[in-house]
C-alpha cells in the first residue's frame, strides 16, 4: 500500500532538509554558523522523521515511542536555533560557554518530558492520521518550545536596527522563514491539540519548518542573495507570467477545438504547434515582465551611469586627474561611504592612496593612506583577480585565509575592493566603504563595477603613459634648452619644428620666426646641410663654414 500525499510530504520535506544541512557545512566547515545550522538541520530532518514514522504507524504503541523521540529531538532543534542565533550573522566564534552550558542544560530538562508516562493519555489510529490526547508534561515542553523559538525571534529582531548591508538582508531572510514556520507549527502541533484534543493537523507543523531551513540555508549558503525588494518582484515576474500562460493556454484551446471542429488537420500536429508557440511566447513576455520591473529597482539604474562614465574614464589621460574622477564615479553610482583608489609608487613599490572621495565630509587621518605589496590585501586581490567583499570572506573563506584579510579590510574601511590590473600585474585598486543607506550591495551593481574596470585599467594604463611621455617631452626639453651647442629639427616636409635657444643666440634667430616655417628661412649654409640630410645626399659628417648674423657678425659653425 502507497504512503499518502502527507506521508510523502514528510518524508520528502526530512531529506531535503538534512541534504540543505550538510550542504551548508560544506560551503564553509570552519565557519561556527555553518555547523550550529547543519546540527539544527538535522535535528528538524529527524523531528520531521519521526512524524512521519507517527503516521505511518501500524500500533498505538509505534506511534507512541515516535512521539516521546519527539521531545528530545524538538528540545535539540530549539536549543541549537537559539545558540546559532547567538552567533548569527556578526560573530565568528561560539557563544560564551556558560550561556551554551545553561541554554543546553534547560535544554536537557525539558527533553525529559518524553520519558513521563503521563506525555499523553491516549493514542487513536483513527481519520487516516494518529489522534493523540496530552497530558501535563506536553504543555510544559510546549511552553519552553514557544517561549525558546520566541527568544530567538527576540534576538534577530533585536539584532536588525543595527545591522547594514548583506547581514540585515540575511536576517531579514532568516526572520521571514522563522516567523512564517513557526506560525503553522506552534498552532498545529500545540494549540491545536490542546484547543480540539486532537493531533489531526499536527503532521503539517513539522514539515512547515522547512521553510525556515530553507531561508536560512539560503541566507548562509547564497552567494549572490537577492534584496527582499528584487526577490519580489522576480516572483511577481514570474506569477505575472503564469497569468499570461494560463490565458494563452485558455484561448488556443479554445480556438484548436475550433479549428478540430471545421478542418482535418490533426489534433497531434496542432497540439504540437500550439505548444511550441505558447513556449516561444511566455519566454518572450517573462524577459519583457521581468526586465520592466527589473528596471524599477533603484540600483538598475546603475548600469546606464557606468555606461556614460565609462567613456569619460577613457578619455581621462591626466595620471593626476584620473584617480580623483574615478572615485567620483564610482561614488556617484553606487553611493557609498567613501571611495578610496590607490595606485603603485615607482620609487617605493608600494601603493599609495591617490584620491580618497568621503561623502561623509569627515577627516580620515586615522585611515592608513600606503599599503605595502607584501600585505594580505594585496596578495588576495593578486591571487583573486576579482572583486574582494567582505562579506563573501567572512561568508566562505576559510578562517586562515579570511582574519588576516578582513582585519587589513577593516583598517581601510572596505567593505569591497575592486582591483586594476594591467597584463596580470596588479596596477592599482578601489577600496569603497558600506552603502550611505546601510543597505547591501546588490549583485547587479556589483556586476557593473566588475564591467568597468576593464575600462579603468586601460585608462589608468593609458594615463600612466600619456604621463611618461610628457616627462621624457620634458626632460628633453630641458635638454635641449641647456645644451651649450645649437639644435635645430626639421620634419619631412622641410618644416623647421624645433630650435633651441642655444642656436638662437649662435645664429641671431628667434624660434617663434621660425619654427612652423620652411628651412628656406634659415642661413643658407645651415639649410643647405639640413636638405642634403634628409635627402641622404650627405658627402660628410660634419660641414664647416661661417654665417652672417642679421646685423653683420659672422660666426664660425660647424655642422
Amino acid at each position: 500500500m502507497w504512503p499518502g500525499l502527507d506521508c510523502l510530504i514528510l518524508f520528502t520535506s526530512s531529506v531535503v532538509t538534512a541534504i540543505l544541512g550538510v550542504v551548508v557545512y560544506h560551503r564553509a566547515p570552519d565557519r561556527v554558523w555553518n555547523r550550529l545550522f547543519t546540527v539544527h538541520a538535522l535535528a528538524v530532518s529527524a523531528w520531521i522523521m519521526l512524524n512521519y514514522f507517527i503516521q505511518t504507524a501500524t500500533t498505538g504503541a509505534e506511534a507512541g515511542l515516535a512521539i516521546r523521540l519527539c521531545h528530545p529531538v524538538v528540545a535539540l532543534v530549539v536549543c541549537t536555533c537559539v545558540d546559532l542565533f547567538w552567533t548569527f550573522p556578526e560573530r565568528a566564534e561560539f557563544a560564551p560557554r556558560s550561556h551554551r552550558a545553561v541554554l543546553y542544560s534547560i535544554g536537557l530538562l525539558f527533553a525529559t518530558a518524553g520519558a513521563f508516562p503521563n506525555l499523553y493519555t491516549s493514542i487513536q489510529l483513527a481519520q487516516g492520521t494518529v489522534l493523540v490526547e496530552y497530558g501535563a508534561p506536553f504543555i510544559a515542553f510546549g511552553w519552553f518550545t514557544v517561549v525558546g523559538l520566541g527568544y530567538a525571534d527576540y534576538m534577530l529582531i533585536a539584532k536588525l536596527p543595527r545591522l547594514t548591508g548583506l547581514q540585515r538582508v540575511q536576517v531579514s531572510y532568516v526572520l521571514t522563514g522563522m516567523i512564517l514556520s513557526q506560525a503553522i507549527a506552534i498552532v498545529t502541533m500545540i494549540f491545536m491539540p490542546l484547543l480540539v484534543d486532537n493531533t489531526y493537523y499536527s503532521r503539517w507543523g513539522s514539515a512547515a519548518y522547512i521553510f525556515m531551513v530553507a531561508f536560512v540555508a539560503y541566507a548562509i549558503a547564497k552567494h549572490n542573495i537577492v534584496r527582499p525588494l528584487a526577490a519580489f518582484y522576480r516572483a511577481t515576474a514570474y506569477f505575472l507570467t503564469g497569468a499570461v500562460l494560463a490565458l494563452l493556454v485558455l484561448a488556443l484551446l479554445s480556438a484548436a477545438g475550433h479549428i478540430l471542429a471545421t478542418s482535418h488537420i490533426s489534433p497531434s500536429l496542432l497540439y504540437v504547434l500550439s505548444g511550441v508557440a505558447v513556449g516561444i511566447t511566455v519566454v518572450r513576455v517573462h524577459r519583457h515582465i521581468r526586465y520592466a520591473l527589473d528596471r524599477a529597482l533603484p540600483h538598475m539604474r546603475a548600469a546606464d551611469a557606468a555606461d556614460d562614465a565609462s567613456n569619460g574614464i577613457l578619455r581621462t589621460l591626466d595620471a593626476d586627474e584620473l584617480p580623483n574622477f574615478l572615485a567620483n564615479t564610482i561614488a556617484a553610482i553606487l553611493r557609498p561611504s567613501h571611495v578610496s583608489v590607490f595606485s603603485t609608487d615607482s620609487v617605493s613599490g608600494n601603493y599609495l592612496c591617490r584620491s580618497d572621495n568621503n561623502s561623509n565630509n569627515q577627516t580620515t587621518n586615522d585611515t592608513p593612506h600606503e599599503l605595502s605589496p607584501d600585505s594580505s590585501l594585496i596578495r588576495a586581490v593578486s591571487e583573486d583577480h576579482d572583486l574582494l567583499e567582505r562579506s563573501h570572506i567572512r561568508r566562505f573563506h576559510s578562517l586562515e585565509y579570511a582574519t588576516p584579510v578582513l582585519e587589513e579590510m577593516a583598517r581601510f574601511d572596505a567593505e569591497i575592493v575592486a582591483p586594476i590590473f594591467w597584463e596580470d600585474h596588479l596596477i592599482g585598486l578601489v577600496m569603497i566603504g558600506e552603502n550611505v543607506s546601510g543597505e547591501m550591495y546588490a549583485p547587479e551593481q556589483l556586476d557593473v563595477l566588475r564591467n568597468m574596470l576593464p575600462q579603468v585599467s586601460l585608462a589608468t594604463r593609458n594615463a600612466q603613459l600619456f604621463d611618461e611621455m610628457v616627462q621624457m617631452k620634458e626632460y628633453n626639453e630641458t635638454l635641449l634648452r641647456r645644451m651649450k651647442s645649437g639644435v635645430i629639427a626639421v620634419d619631412a616636409d622641410k618644416t623647421v619644428v624645433l630650435v633651441n635657444p642655444a642656436a638662437e643666440e649662435l645664429l641671431g634667430i628667434t624660434a617663434d620666426d621660425v619654427i612652423g616655417r620652411n628651412l628656406d628661412v634659415l642661413p643658407d649654409d645651415i639649410a643647405r646641410c639640413l636638405d642634403r640630410a634628409l635627402t641622404g645626399d650627405v658627402e660628410r659628417a660634419e660641414d664647416s663654414f661661417r654665417v652672417r648674423k642679421p646685423h653683420g657678425e659672422e660666426v664660425p659653425v660647424a655642422c
